[in-house]
């Protein structure tokens, strides 16, 4: 599977990656053996259990040898009726697991934008209808601290899709190549809402010409926050000035546009003094 080169509106092709994901996932797979597998030991070990049942009834003194025959037979019975049940509906569910058939996910960076493919479905952007970039920040200020972070994938939407990058040939060129390019548009448009006094949202993280939301409790005004980075487990911390404990936000896998958000939040603080 490959996108055009060059693309009609979006011109030459820089970067592309490709990446096969399997028909079915690993839990469908584990859970179709693991049931086919259970269902021949129910009726492997429900059969034994009326050998022994049946050998008693004969060769024992049971108080009841008919009712111990009974017993036995209907042991064995139920043992290969659930068992065999469990066991074929395990090789069902595995024959159409080994039938589902892979497919390709590909994404091409352009001059003029990104396009992206999946099962045959062909996404095209152009820089500004890009709705957001998701990747791990190359450099996180925690506090003064510059952190560099492992770029293992990214994720870039528009047009109500979203595609994720992993485990592809140029990744991290391809992730800095789109939000070099993203960056400027976006954090274009956030200081016109915010000239406009509106609001500007990253996922659960509102910034305001007021202060910074969605860390803690309330609102974070501009002259009390000390910084923001990305903390323990990847999350989002923001630091309150006279606060010992920083207060965490959202994982930052969860919030698009961090190194937009990282300048606002730099220009807001400067700007209140």
């Amino acid at each position: 599977m490959s996108l055009p080169d060059p693309h009609p509106s979006l011109g030459a092709r820089r970067y592309t990656g490709v990446r096969e994901v399997p028909g079915a996932g690993g839990l469908s797979r584990f859970g179709s053996l693991g049931l086919m597998g259970f269902g021949v030991l129910s009726a492997l070990g429900g059969g034994g259990m009326a050998l022994l049942l049946l050998a008693f009834a004969l060769f024992g003194d049971p108080p009841d040898p008919a009712f111990a025959i009974g017993m036995a037979v209907f042991t064995g019975i139920a043992s290969v009726v659930f068992g065999g049940g469990a066991g074929g509906l395990g090789w069902l569910w595995r024959r159409k697991v080994q039938a589902a058939v892979p497919t390709q996910h590909a994404i091409a960076v352009y001059e003029g934008g990104v396009a992206f493919t999946r099962g045959g479905e062909t996404v095209s952007l152009a820089w500004h209808e890009v709705d957001g970039f998701v990747c791990p920040p190359g450099q996180s200020p925690i506090y003064g601290v510059q952190v560099r972070m492992p770029y293992m994938f990214f994720s870039v939407m528009g047009k109500g899709q979203r595609f994720e990058a992993r485990s592809m040939a140029h990744l991290e060129d391809m992730g800095k190549a789109i939000e070099q390019a993203v960056t400027p548009v976006r954090l274009a448009a956030a200081r016109v809402r915010l000239s406009d006094d509106q609001p500007v949202s990253f996922g659960s993280i509102t910034v305001t010409t007021e202060g910074l939301h969605g860390f803690g409790i309330g609102r974070i005004q501009w002259a009390d926050l000390q910084g923001l980075g990305v903390g323990r487990m990847n999350r989002l911390v923001a630091k309150e000035r006279g606060v010992p404990v920083g207060q965490k936000g959202p994982f930052f896998i969860e919030t698009p546009d961090v190194s937009v958000l990282f300048t606002l939040v730099q220009e807001l603080r400067q700007r209140s003094g």
